[in-house]
Order: C-alpha cells, then sequence, then structure tokens
C-alpha cells in the first residue's frame, strides 16, 4: 500500500549498500534520496592482546593481561573495520561474549561466524545495558569496539557496575561535503520534504551547511511567511537524537523508536497520516 505517496525524504547518514529504509520508503511511495553527508575512515589499530582463552576468573586475567570476557561492537562500521585487526590481535571469538548494540550489527557479525547477544526490539547504547546479560558484569574486562569519539554511557555504566572497560577505536566520522549542492537543491521545493538524520554527528554536519540561499527565500510558495529548513520536519531515532535536533534547530522533529528500519518506517508513516488527515 501507498502509504507516502507525494512525500520527499532526504536520508543523510553515511552511504550503505541496500539501505533498507531507503528501500521500505520508496516502495511506500515516497520520493527517496540519499546524499552522505559523513564519510568512514578507517583507523589504525594496535591492539595486544594474549591468545589465552577469555575468562572472567580474576587470576587469570592477572597472569593474561589484555584479555577480554565480553566484546561490545556498537554498530556495522565497528564490525566492518574491527573484527579483523582483533583477529589479527590474537582474539579468538569462540571464546570470548560477544554483544552488538541492535539486531543489524548482530547480523554482520553472524556473518563473519560470530554469534552476538543484542536487544531484539531497539538498537540503542540503553536497550543494550538493559538486557540480562548486561547486569552482572562486575569484576568482568570489557572491550568496546567503536568509532573515535561518541557517548560514553556504555562505558561510564559497565564501570559503575562494577567491570574494567576499554575502548578499541577502529574508525572515524568525517564531514563530506561532496553533495552539498546536491542536498540543497533537493531542499529548495514547495513539496513536502523530510530531513532524516540518524544521530548527533550527522545532525552537527548538517547544521554547518550554508543555506543562506534556501533561507532567504520560501521552500513553501503558498506560505505567506518565509520558511528555512529549520521549518522542514527531521526524523531521527531516540529522544537523545530528537532533543538535539531542536537544539539546532528543527521545529518539527519526529522521533522514531529506534534506529532500526521499521521504527524508523513506523514513525515516519504515523507522522505523515496524522498530517495528511
Amino acid at each position: 500500500m501507498k502509504t507516502l505517496p507525494g512525500l520527499r525524504v532526504l536520508i543523510i547518514r553515511s552511504a550503505r549498500p541496500d539501505d533498507p529504509l531507503a528501500a521500505a520508503l520508496s516502495a511506500a511511495g515516497a520520493s527517496v534520496m540519499s546524499y552522505p553527508i559523513l564519510a568512514i575512515e578507517a583507523l589504525d589499530v594496535n591492539l595486544q592482546v594474549s591468545p589465552q582463552r577469555m575468562t572472567s576468573d580474576l587470576v587469570s586475567q592477572q597472569q593474561a593481561p589484555g584479555c577480554y570476557d565480553t566484546i561490545i561492537f556498537v554498530s556495522r562500521h565497528a564490525v566492518n573495520y574491527g573484527v579483523a585487526p582483533l583477529r589479527q590481535a590474537g582474539i579468538d571469538f569462540d571464546k570470548v561474549e560477544v554483544a552488538a548494540l541492535g539486531p543489524t550489527t548482530a547480523v554482520m557479525l553472524g556473518e563473519q561466524g560470530i554469534a552476538a547477544l543484542h536487544p531484539v526490539d531497539q538498537t540503542s547504547t540503553e536497550s543494550l545495558l538493559a538486557i540480562p546479560e548486561m547486569a552482572s558484569v562486575s569484576g568482568q574486562r570489557i572491550l568496546i569496539v567503536r568509532g573515535k569519539g561518541g557517548r560514553e554511557t556504555l562505558k561510564d555504566t559497565l564501570v559503575a557496575r562494577g567491570a574494567d572497560v576499554s575502548y578499541c577505536e577502529v574508525y572515524r566520522r568525517v564531514a563530506d561535503y561532496r553533495h552539498a549542492d546536491g542536498i540543497k537543491l533537493f531542499l529548495d521545493s514547495d513539496e513536502a520534504t523530510v530531513v532524516v538524520a540518524h544521530s548527533g554527528e550527522i545532525l552537527a554536519a548538517f547544521a554547518r551547511l550554508d543555506f543562506t540561499r534556501l533561507d532567504s527565500t520560501s521552500l513553501d510558495s503558498t506560505s505567506q511567511a518565509p520558511k528555512t529548513v529549520w521549518d522542514l520536519p527531521c526524523l531521527v531515532p531516540g529522544t537523545r537524537v530528537a532533543q538535539l535536533a531542536s537544539e539546532l534547530g528543527f521545529k518539527q522533529v519526529v522521533t522514531a523508536a529506534s534506529a532500526v528500519a521499521t521504527d524508523m518506517e513506523q514513525a515516519l508513516r504515523d507522522w505523515y497520516t496524522g498530517r495528511s488527515h
């Protein structure tokens, strides 16, 4: 059923093949354009790990420093850029508990022969921390595989629960404005348009674009008041990113339950249906 006819959607996260959100929105009748505003760059990984079996036994840990009980992958990029160097460093994923921030990351780990715990319903730090296996981590040594920078909530909470937590940063996000003209051209329309931003970093990069020309002309030719890009609705995952979107200037923020494609699609459907009636 075409539930999003007449809607134009701009997705600005880093490029990905076969984007399930873009495919679902297109199937629902929306006109979707993907213009990545961030690029992903691999980082050199220098991790010294003993090839000994991972264990939560404190004595064994002292005898084999550098071993981990649990390794957490926070994103698909963490999988893409982290699995190979960790294996090269001596990690045996059959001998360590592995967790993923969400089902998509867990599926990617599974494709590499790695079984991973993960929250079923949502993709978020808070959801991962809520699963039973993350409740009793006192004395464990945990490695978080992630991009450079980012939230500290996962580490801080696990430390508060008694774990010894380290980072392995395997990639970084950098602003990529090659598509800036395309973004501006897509937004320069009086048709219903939504901006989709999956993270605070993406929002910050978007905010650094120069929209002066668009803001000086009406994006809605039927409106008596001038309209800017910040009047366009912005679809985001979760309340934290929603707050950031509001703080940056978006006046309409559509909040999905999580970054999972089905949740993002449902939130947009609900918003668009309510807007149309």
